[in-house]
């Protein structure tokens, strides 16, 4: 997701939340998560999916396979599809903010 970088700034410079990125969990790595320092543990783990990569079935039940495994070691995995951050930034940024006030 090429918008990814955007998406990272947006957070930080607009929310003021800590944001890593490639975090590694089980043998893989989430692309963004979000980190509370309050409690010191990551609370939000977001993927960010280009339209290339998810036009293909494999890729889709692998991921599918891949969020079930890491929400089963605690993690809240959200996806953002680059066309629908292209289309509706606010209503992803909204949906994020919501995952994190559920998880703080």
């Amino acid at each position: 997701m090429k918008s990814k970088e955007n998406l990272v700034r947006y957070l930080k410079q607009n929310n003021g939340y800590e944001i890593h990125r490639q975090v590694k969990s089980i043998g893989y790595r989430i692309d963004l998560a979000i980190w509370n320092n309050q409690i010191q543990q990551y609370i939000l783990g977001i993927e960010c999916d280009g339209e290339y990569w998810h036009g293909k079935l494999e890729n889709i039940e692998r991921d599918i396979y891949r969020q079930q495994l890491l929400e089963n070691k605690g993690w809240k995995i959200i996806r953002i599809l680059s066309r629908d951050w292209c289309r509706n930034k606010e209503q992803e940024i909204t949906r994020i903010k919501k995952e994190i006030n559920k998880s703080s």
